[in-house]
This record gives C-alpha cells, sequence and structure tokens, in this order.
C-alpha cells in the first residue's frame, strides 16, 4: 500500500481508508492460525487442503502456512522447525474468503492512478501493470492470495541500479535477502 501510494496509484487518504477496511474485515473472519515452515514451496504442496493454504513464501527455503488451527498443530508435529506465528486469524487463507466481496467492494471504489514510479506487487512477485490494477480484483485477493515476497526479492534485484534500504525494527528483511 505504501509502494502504491509513492508511486502515485493511490493517493494517501484512499489507502488508508482500504488499510482499515481491510484490517476490519480480517478481524471478522474466523480465526485460525499461521504457521511457519523451513520447507521450499515445491516441497509443501501435499500439507495443502481445504483446511490448509500457502499464506507467504518468504524465501527460496522459508514458507507460512495458514488456515485451521489444528490442521497446522498436525503439521508442525511433522515438520522440525516449524514455528507457530503469534496471530489470532490465519490470514492468507481460505478463512478470509467470507471477506473477499466486502472488501472487494470497497477496492473497486478507488480512485486509481497511473503508475509514475514502477514497484513489484507482492500479490504477483512482479512488476505492477495497468492491467493488474484495472483488473477490479487485484485488491480484493490481497486478503486471501499468498504473499510471493522471494519472488518479488528475486525480481527486484535483477535491477543492478537499485539499493535496498531496510526501515523498521530490526533486519527481518535483510536476513531474508540473504536467504533468498
Amino acid at each position: 500500500y505504501v509502494a502504491s501510494c509513492i508511486s502515485g496509484v493511490l493517493k494517501v487518504e484512499d489507502a488508508i481508508e482500504l488499510v482499515c477496511k481491510r484490517a476490519e474485515l480480517m478481524q471478522s473472519a474466523p480465526s485460525g492460525s499461521m504457521l511457519a515452515v523451513p520447507l521450499p514451496e515445491a516441497e509443501i504442496a501435499c500439507f495443502l487442503s481445504d483446511k490448509v493454504s500457502l499464506a507467504a513464501v518468504n524465501t527460496l527455503s522459508q514458507c507460512v502456512l495458514s488456515g485451521e488451527t489444528e490442521a497446522l498443530a498436525i503439521i508442525a508435529d511433522k515438520i522440525p522447525g516449524s514455528i507457530k506465528l503469534n496471530t489470532s486469524h490465519g490470514f492468507h487463507s481460505q478463512l478470509m474468503d467470507p471477506v473477499l466481496a466486502d472488501f472487494g467492494a470497497v477496492s473497486r471504489g478507488l480512485e486509481l492512478h497511473d503508475i509514475s514510479i514502477p514497484y513489484v506487487s507482492n500479490l504477483t512477485g512482479d512488476y505492477i501493470t495497468a492491467e493488474d490494477l484495472s483488473s477490479g480484483s487485484y485488491w480484493q485477493e490481497h486478503p486471501r492470495s499468498t504473499v510471493r515476497f522471494a519472488h518479488s526479492i528475486e525480481t527486484f534485484l535483477t535491477d543492478n541500479s537499485l539499493v535496498c534500504i531496510e526501515l523498521g525494527v530490526g533486519k527481518v528483511l535483510s536476513v531474508s535477502l540473504i536467504h533468498c
């Protein structure tokens, strides 16, 4: 959302409204859990089901599963080194499905502007396009879809003229870059 504001796609006020509505809707979804697993995406397909989704691909060897708490507890017992994340909901999982229509209605009401500064979407892992933004479902898919962080970093790092700057507490992203 920050990148979409910096690029000129969204006004800050619209992004704030979208983020607040997203948070409100996601909190209204059924509760669940999230589990960080030390496995690459190719090795987790056998754990995915109607109760467990791939929430994020953070590095080439680390993913996050999300969904029903009981199903994730069984998976945690099967994968050494798994870490249950401290969250109240199964974000980016099928548990978000009930809120997608309402979030889509909010996102379709946004006033979108041309992309003035290119940025990488964590939804696709590639540079955002005008077609992505005009699809009507781009923003709606965010609460449910897999976060493609590792792919996003790979895409970003293909341009040697760019510099990565981490803003925030600790070194979460820069440590992830080492593993990508």
